[in-house]
């Protein structure tokens, strides 16, 4: 990866609060829609929900309708059906961004949200610099939460991915790929929920959940004293290296072959650097190395610090899915910005801050039958 930008404790700080506001008042308007009551019941029980309630809810018939068309979902589609995945999605963002606040959904004003947030923070007993970097994790891990719940909403991923054997490239220090995506949200209602009355206050909470099998990488010198804390404490399920991107899959293969690791059962790189991938078709020819007979695969770009750096991704994530395709696999895009150009697509992400949002998901079931012909 490359070097990071370096914020100011208090830089962290504006940045976080701007993107809680943000969220909060999104979260005013999520619980004031028709659509929340509907689906507040899913939260109640939420993996109960995704093996039993999903496929009622977002039938097969429907994800075959949004795909019928590139295979490309678009977030600014107007279709009902489509609001209320992303709805159920970013309520599921909202459990871990909020997690611990009891919301008083039924006497909240969007016009009071800083009022509600300054309230919200004052309880807080971290310092500033603390508290900061805290909610930038929060907002981090809850874009996670909405692009993995996402795709369990679609039916594209299993309700359980913890026993998943995951590689996760580019993994900086592994929030997103140990904790996030393996969250469980749910909400706890304070009293007695009943038809056409008005809502208890609600206690938002996200679940760890303890994944079995991760490998994280990333090049970047500043995770090798994380990584060895993790190696240390992972009691035998995380492998942490601090390595570039094609030199470690370089590593992973050969524990592979010598039966030292078993075979990657799901390819994780969060908001890639596109630097990284210097060679599309030698990325996936070293990835048919590592995995299983098949895999999931789950890649997403952010907004990058200028508008060249975004267009690159991009143009990587385009040329990704282009090889897949040519290779017989059938590769899906969640598309989350606003806008023609690039400049303006960039200014515009459908959820969140530019800081921390995803601005699209590049999901394929992997065969590896097929990718060893790559390249």
């Amino acid at each position: 990866m490359a070097h990071k930008p370096r914020f100011s404790d208090q830089d962290i700080y504006d940045i976080a609060r701007e993107g809680f506001l943000y969220e909060l008042r999104k979260l005013i308007e999520i619980v004031q829609s028709a659509g929340f009551r509907n689906l507040l019941p899913a939260f109640l029980s939420y993996k109960a929900f995704l093996v039993k309630g999903r496929p009622r809810c977002f039938t097969q018939d429907l994800v075959d309708q949004l795909l019928q068309e590139n295979r490309l979902i678009d977030a600014t589609n107007c279709i009902t059906d489509i609001r209320e995945l992303f709805l159920c999605a970013n309520i599921a963002a909202c459990c871990e961004i909020f997690t611990g606040w009891t919301i008083p959904v039924n006497d909240l004003e969007i016009t009071r949200a800083n009022e509600y947030l300054t309230m919200g923070l004052a309880n807080a007993s971290a310092d500033k610099a603390s508290l900061g970097r805290s909610m930038a994790e929060r907002l981090n891990n809850g874009d996670t939460v909405r692009v993995i719940q996402l795709l369990k909403l679609l039916g594209l991923l299993e309700a359980d991915i913890a026993s998943c054997h995951q590689v996760s490239l580019g993994a900086s220090f592994g929030n997103r790929d140990c904790r996030a995506m393996h969250l469980e949200p749910s909400i706890i209602p304070t009293g007695a929920i009943a038809p056409s009355e008005v809502l208890p206050p609600l206690r938002f909470n996200a679940k760890p959940v303890s994944p079995g099998d991760i490998v994280l990488m990333d090049n970047d010198p500043t995770t090798k004293s994380v990584y060895a804390q993790l190696n240390a404490e992972g009691q035998g399920n995380v492998n942490a290296i601090t390595v570039d991107l094609y030199e470690g899959l370089h590593w992973l293969a050969r524990q592979v072959e010598n039966l030292e690791l078993v075979p990657r059962t799901m390819v994780v790189a969060f908001r890639i650097e596109p630097r990284a991938f210097t060679d599309v078709d030698q990325f996936l020819s070293c990835i048919s190395k590592v995995i299983a007979e098949s895999a999931d695969l789950v890649m997403t770009i952010g907004s990058g610090e200028t508008t060249d750096e975004f267009r690159h991704r991009l143009e990587v994530l385009e040329e990704i899915n282009q090889r897949l395709s040519e290779n017989g696999m059938k590769p899906v895009r969640i598309r989350c910005y606003r806008g023609n150009s690039p400049d303006e697509q960039r200014a515009k992400p459908v959820f969140g801050l530019s800081h921390y949002a995803s601005y699209e998901t590049l999901y394929c079931r992997l065969e590896k039958s097929k990718l060893a012909c790559t390249g």
